[in-house]
């Protein structure tokens, strides 16, 4: 009888364990055979390399992109399920009721257009057949019904059919999450009101002195704006698109083929699971383009073709103001503006809120927005917040990256950039014919009065937005003598440029180490490239080590600080140290004054205050040094010995030996690849993320690895993807992503190229068929 109940058991448990497998790895897609389609005119072929990069094969143009949305929506239903969610502010549709007050915020930003259609037929004809195509590609392989991936059946949600205003609003959703500086004008304004104007603007950007213009005639009270900041914080990491980057072109008179050499790698959410790239290679007539898409959008952003390529980073400019509109406290539809009443634009909206005790699943959560000349109502409380961007004026992303893709020459590259509109960005590019060049492209406003550094009066006009900069003048540059171009999110111009252009710069210290090794570098190839995008010393540890060292005794610490090479490796015991001192030595610089939450996000601006706490090095005797919560005057030198005994202590702790050989960097500072819904925990953390691994770099070294002051040292920000390209060779690039191609958990292209990424390796993307890497897949598409 015992015997029989053990085999039950170990059938039930096998029974059980199949099962498991097989809901888990459920919703595989499948990437060989053929299909008889709707929406195509001729055969498609997508062909998967060893890396399950699909390289898209038509006879039209049109159906290149209906393939690439069949093969988008085959790898990544999931994730563009959710970002379209996010951009139409319908996240609480698949999760319930809390995330209302987050589609709130989303709605009020007004992501997506009231009239999609209006601005698609502006378009050109090739560009609405592009988006229409795309969205019947990924709407067929909805139809099809296939077995959901897991996280669609966790959620017992299944995907809504795509339509172009989905397209818009994610194209929307990404450059506001690429925009400046919303955020930082509610940290400015909580400054301002723990501390006072005149010592708040010693933390403020260095151009702010020039043509500061504060708010008088109105104070915002404190912790008004918390939660705007709180949802902001939150879409940024939920898109993951909020960061820097790298990118460089060399003439060919420095490399060792004559062509010139470009490089590019974009510092965005790089540990998010699947990440933002979705690479891809698109091949018909008049078409021939590789490199990285986002997910749901059918253009490639940063890649090549057989002319030209090209790598973009985040500019900077400041293109989103907050106004104080004064509302008639006789009718709450009017405010107003320069001394007369206007009525705020009514907009009624209508979230569907997942509710399983509602009839038919969902209950209705009904909205009014109000939005002023200057832009929709974020806030009202006792202050009324409208918000100014440029992306909601702007709207040709889409033309300029169309155009991009099919560009043969410097002049159809600057044409295209001329469309640009919202999140300025840094573009370098280089052809066949040995041109590179530079242009910062996208609408940046030229303002009345004021900076945009906090919130201003909307009922004067004077702090109104009066015109953009003009395309032609925008910062450009072409073919310098010295050879190469690198931008590293560092402002672009110098102060004799006609042009005020407040914004959120990087300081130069990943600039100067990019242009450092380019200088050095003769008849360079793309092997030599590869160890410049990986390299890992920083120059702000110079600076902040010629501080700290004259102060220390003469010991095995400091001689281990003395003799690194600011190399920040993971496997540094040095580098351990550094960061831990200065980290003590940050936070005591602002937590007393400012709290430690307000502290944690002014550092957490990190190119604000680091450009402020460098500056602050060179005077050991600023006030911000100084600890208002004892009756002794700190300065400087007595906050570096105290940050430097307290690490000490803590690593001694953390590594179990006072021994500096024993540490190593990696050891706190690691990557893990966070699939949203980690924070589930246990077992679905277990299964759907990746890691965590020891991991090198910081903020400042050109293999970037940010942390966030919040959690220290866990990597937030790093190299979503790296891609060379030698102009001699413009049909084979080298590629790395930190993610795999497939967001499907435990898919064989899960994790693969993060393994390699890991490693620092690239993969060969190439434009011809015939050269592909590794075993491939193919699908057919054939039309019905």
């Amino acid at each position: 009888m015992l015997r029989k109940i053990i085999i039950a058991l170990v059938i039930v448990i096998l029974v059980l364990a199949l099962f498991l497998r097989s809901y888990l790895r459920g919703g595989m897609p499948d990437h060989e055979g053929e299909l008889k389609v709707k929406g195509i005119s001729g055969e498609v072929n997508i062909i998967r390399d060893g890396s399950g990069i699909p390289h898209i094969q038509a006879y039209t143009e049109a159906d290149a992109y209906y393939g690439l949305g069949y093969a988008m929506a085959q790898d990544r239903l999931f994730q563009m399920e959710f970002l379209r969610a996010a951009a139409n502010g319908s996240l609480s549709e698949i999760l319930g009721e809390d995330l209302l007050k987050t589609d709130i915020f989303l709605r009020k930003l007004m992501l997506r257009s009231k009239a999609p259609e209006k601005i698609l037929d502006r378009y050109p004809l090739e560009i609405q057949t592009m988006i229409h195509s795309f969205i019947a590609g990924i709407n067929q392989f909805i139809l099809e019904d296939h077995r959901l991936p897991l996280e669609f059946r966790l959620l017992d949600h299944a995907p809504l059919l795509w339509d172009e205003g989905d397209i818009l609003a994610l194209t929307k959703l990404q450059s506001w999450d690429l925009s400046y500086n919303y955020d930082q004008e509610i940290i400015y304004r909580d400054i301002v009101s723990k501390v006072g104007l005149d010592k708040a603007r010693t933390l403020f950007p260095y151009y702010g002195r020039k043509h500061f213009k504060l708010l008088s005639e109105r104070e915002l009270g404190p912790d008004q704006l918390e939660e705007l900041l709180t949802f902001s914080t939150w879409l940024h990491e939920f898109v993951g698109l909020d960061g820097g980057s790298n990118n460089w072109v060399i003439s060919g008179d420095r490399t060792a083929s004559g062509k010139p050499i470009l490089a590019s790698d974009p510092h965005l959410g790089g540990s998010r699971l699947p990440g933002p790239w979705y690479f891809a290679h698109l091949q018909a007539p008049g078409l021939d383009v590789a490199g990285g898409c986002f997910a749901g959008l059918p253009l490639v952003l940063i890649g090549h073709n057989r002319a030209i390529a090209w790598g973009v980073t985040n500019m900077g400019p400041d293109v989103q103001d907050l106004y104080i509109e004064e509302v008639n406290p006789d009718d709450e539809d009017q405010y107003l503006y320069k001394e007369s009443w206007r009525r705020f634009d009514l907009i009624p909206q209508e979230i569907r809120v997942k509710d399983p005790d509602a009839e038919d699943g969902f209950r209705k959560e009904n909205l009014l927005i109000r939005k002023s000349l200057h832009g929709p109502v974020m806030h009202e409380d006792e202050q009324v917040l409208a918000l100014a961007w440029t992306g909601h004026r702007f709207h040709d992303e889409v033309i300029t990256f169309y155009e991009i893709n099919h560009a043969a020459n410097r002049e159809e590259f600057i044409a295209a950039l001329s469309h640009f509109g919202s999140a300025p960005q840094n573009f370098v590019f280089a052809d066949t014919s040995g041109d590179i060049g530079y242009y910062g492209a996208g609408k940046v406003p030229m303002r009345g009065l004021g900076d945009g550094l906090l919130p201003v009066p909307g009922w004067t006009g004077q702090y109104d937005w009066i015109s953009m900069i003009p395309f032609e003048h925008m910062p450009h540059l072409f073919n310098p003598e010295e050879g190469f171009i690198a931008t590293a999110n560092a402002q672009p111009v110098s102060d004799f440029y006609a042009y005020r252009l407040p914004g959120v710069y990087a300081p130069d210290f990943r600039t100067l180490r990019i242009r450092s090794l380019l200088a050095g570098q003769e008849a360079t190839d793309l092997s030599e490239q590869m160890e410049n995008q990986l390299d890992q010393k920083s120059l702000l540890a110079a600076v902040f080590l010629d501080h700290l060292l004259p102060l220390l005794e003469d010991d095995e610490y400091k001689q281990a600080l003395k003799n690194w090479d600011h190399v920040v490796s993971a496997e540094s015991g040095a580098a351990a140290l550094y960061h831990e001192i200065m980290d003590r030595f940050l936070r005591s610089i602002w937590h007393d004054e400012l709290g430690e939450e307000l502290a944690n996000n002014y550092v957490n601006t990190w190119y604000i205050s680091l450009n402020r706490w460098v500056k602050m090095m060179d005077d050991p005797e600023n006030e911000w040094f100084d600890n208002v919560e004892t009756d002794t005057r700190e300065t400087r030198d007595d906050l570096l010995r105290m940050a430097f005994s307290n690490a000490l202590e803590s690593l001694s702790t953390q590594f179990g030996t006072a021994q500096v050989e024993a540490w190593y960097w990696g050891q706190g500072h690691d990557i893990e690849f966070h699939h949203p819904f980690e924070a589930k925990g246990g077992l679905i953390r277990k299964y759907l993320n990746y890691g965590p691994f020891p991991f090198g770099g910081d903020g400042e070294t050109v293999n970037r690895a940010t942390y966030d002051f919040h959690e220290p040292y866990r990597t937030v920000m790093t190299a979503s993807m790296r891609m060379l390209v030698d102009m001699s060779v413009p049909g084979r690039s080298k590629m790395a992503n930190a993610s795999g191609q497939v967001g499907v958990p435990k898919h064989e292209h899960y994790t693969d190229l993060i393994d390699d990424w890991l490693a620092g390796d690239y993969l060969t993307m190439s434009l011809d068929i015939d050269d592909l890497s590794g075993e491939q897949k193919t699908l057919v598409l054939k039309p019905k």
